[in-house]
């Protein structure tokens, strides 16, 4: 088997990557995603030979996570100076939160119903005298673009904080609209990218984004406690780093040459990692990020573009099914969200079947990936009708 070979099925790159993956129906991406048999191969290599640390040199420590800032900025089309790691998607968000220089008095916009990560770090900035104001959801419970725009006109915005993808809904957002609206009318753009990096063909370079933070364990199959922070080259400078660490400093870059005390950030996106990252996860998550790269953000949008329409179908072809998510396709992710006669015992009947997915406010959510089969699906679909 030539996983490496262009023309590779993805049934091909499953088997090889993902050998327990047969003993379920796994549709839970957006929860975690399962790790590559690279990535744990990266990990126990790492591991190993920590048991020989004699066999260590400084560049073991350094050299892995660069090459992880690299795969991230390939996924997004980005320069590697432009990304921090972090432990998770609340770190990136923090760092935008305490760091950018937002006037005391001004309002942060969030979306009603986001996930809480992307709502308590704004909230907390009301101890600095800003407002934290959340618009209403439509009645569908999607984020109301059309209230943010028209709040954003009202001149005293700040921020607006939004996820890309909606993790109860699966709901897209029109980032560029709403990026352009922002900067109108002068504001920050931050971005919670963990349910949206991963699906399709990303290039931030063209968007207007000024920071977008997400974790590594959902869509990009990487190890829990990993992530990252995107931020806009030319906010390096404004973005304060609100944690200081010796591994933000510049002076600090020569680790036998230590103690100059140069108070200096690094220039790049580094100044913000302040603390040893665990290189054997980075490592792995760089595994991870470079097995989508391999096969193809292009290709993984398409397939994920036929299992959603097929699922998308099959509700609509019910009449005790309801879709939560949107029908339009500009606004449809890889996530799938639907709502039964009695939600919560169709979720129980389909784990019994052997089917993972997740429960959340209410709706039953279906999150396939690129190694989702479409037999996969139409079992599902037929538990569904079943069990309805």
């Amino acid at each position: 088997m030539d996983v490496d070979a262009p023309c590779c099925s993805l049934e091909l790159w499953r088997r090889e990557e993902f050998p327990h993956l047969d003993e379920a129906i796994y549709l839970n991406a957006a929860a975690v995603g399962p790790l590559p048999r690279r990535a744990l191969a990266a990990l126990e290599a790492f591991h190993a030979r920590r048991q020989r640390p004699h066999l260590f040199v400084d560049e073991d420590f350094v050299a892995p996570l660069q090459t992880c800032r690299q795969a991230i900025a390939r996924l997004l089309d980005v320069p590697p100076a432009t990304i921090a790691l972090g432990p998770n998607t609340s770190f990136g968000l923090n760092l935008a939160a305490w760091g950018l220089p937002l006037p005391r008095g001004a309002t942060v916009l969030v979306a009603d119903r986001e996930f809480p990560a992307n709502v308590y770090p704004w909230m907390a900035l009301e101890r600095r005298g800003l407002r934290c104001e959340r618009v209403p959801a439509t009645p569908e419970g999607w984020p109301d673009e059309a209230a943010l725009l028209q709040r954003l006109q009202r001149g005293d915005v700040a921020l607006l904080a939004l996820s890309a993808v909606q993790f109860a809904s699966g709901y897209r957002a029109d980032l560029v609209r709403l990026g352009e609206a922002c900067r109108a009318a002068g504001a920050y753009f931050v971005v919670d990218g963990i349910q949206w990096i991963g699906q399709e063909p990303v290039r931030l370079t063209g968007l207007p984004i000024d920071v977008l933070a997400c974790g590594g364990p959902k869509w990009l199959c990487g190890p829990l406690g990993t992530g990252f922070v995107y931020v806009r080259a030319e906010l390096l400078e404004r973005l304060e780093p609100p944690f200081v660490g010796w591994t933000g400093m510049a002076a600090c870059a020569n680790v036998a040459d230590l103690l100059r005390y140069r108070f200096a950030f690094h220039p790049d996106a580094r100044r913000y990692e302040f603390a040893t990252l665990p290189v054997q996860e980075f490592a792995a998550l760089a595994a991870s990020v470079e097995l989508l790269l391999d096969i193809g953000l292009a290709r993984i949008a398409a397939h994920l573009r036929g299992l959603v329409d097929r699922l998308v179908a099959a509700v609509g072809a019910d009449a005790r099914l309801q879709l939560a998510s949107p029908c339009d396709p500009a606004r449809r992710s890889a996530i799938v969200t639907l709502r039964t006669r009695d939600t919560a015992r169709t979720y129980t009947a389909l784990r019994a079947a052997g089917v993972v997915a997740s429960l959340r406010e209410g709706v039953l959510r279906l999150a396939p990936h690129w190694y989702t089969q479409s037999a996969e699906i139409d079992r599902v679909i037929e538990l569904l009708h079943a069990h309805a």
